[in-house]
């Protein structure tokens, strides 16, 4: 038997299910925007401030992000220098694929006059950081933006695409969808895939565990992760509803 054949998912679902998603917009009282996701056990708290700037400064319409954990969010408490490390380089490359994708939603010159601050604390961490992440931090930067519309410093109808994001990886001859922090430790290769609201990509973070995967298999990976989509894109939907 191959590695990953016969496993059963710790949660009992299906190799091309998404975990339950919800997302509470305005879970700050104080930021511009904000939002609290939970995928799974994975849990994070996305608040998003605007700044206003002069016009011609070099932040202008400009999106930044900064990606924390707290310590006991793993199953262990960060506190060996060596794991620290490993941690802060994880989610140094998810605060890139949240600002590159993030980044996409709306034109620059649109902003031109503020730019935005997402900090991101992740509460509870059972893999699926990146997806959580970047459903979250789209509500909360819809959000913010809709708060400088109102508040006059951006136009009112400017467009800002819906993104999202599914994780998935591979475990021997299996191709599973949104794995769980159990799963992701037995993967030979894992993957983040950012899709927009038309199910187009947007960006792609994959990373070789402990083997490299064939072209066919990493394309059945994406097509699999890709019919998960429209689940986060609708809770998104949900979770603005209501706001000004």
């Amino acid at each position: 038997m191959k590695a990953g054949e016969g496993l059963k998912r710790v949660d009992g679902r299906n190799d091309s299910e998404l975990r339950p998603v919800h997302i509470t917009a305005g879970a700050s009282p104080y930021a511009e925007g904000s939002a609290e996701v939970q995928l799974g056990s994975t849990k994070l708290l996305i608040t998003a401030s605007v700044e206003q700037v002069s016009a011609g400064a070099p932040d202008g319409g400009r999106i930044y992000a900064g990606l924390n954990m707290l310590p006991r969010a793993m199953h262990v408490r960060i506190k060996d220098a060596e794991l620290a490390e490993v941690v802060k380089q994880e989610l140094q490359s998810l605060q890139h694929l949240l600002v590159r994708s993030l980044r996409t939603t709306v034109k620059p010159q649109d902003i031109a006059a503020i730019s935005v601050t997402l900090d991101c604390a992740i509460l509870c961490s059972d893999a699926g950081i990146g997806s959580a992440v970047i459903a979250g931090g789209w509500v909360a930067l819809y959000q913010a933006l809709r708060w400088a519309a109102v508040n006059k410093l951006i136009k009112d109808d400017v467009y800002i695409t819906r993104i999202a994001a599914v994780s998935g990886g591979i475990i021997g001859s299996r191709i599973l969808v949104d794995l769980c922090a159990e799963e992701a430790a037995q993967a030979d290769f894992t993957a983040s895939f950012v899709f927009d609201e038309h199910v187009h990509l947007v960006d792609i973070r994959g990373i070789c565990e402990t083997r490299a995967v064939e072209p066919a298999v990493y394309t059945a990976l994406l097509a699999s992760v890709s019919t998960q989509i429209p689940a986060i894109l609708k809770e998104q939907e949900r979770a603005v509803i209501g706001l000004p």
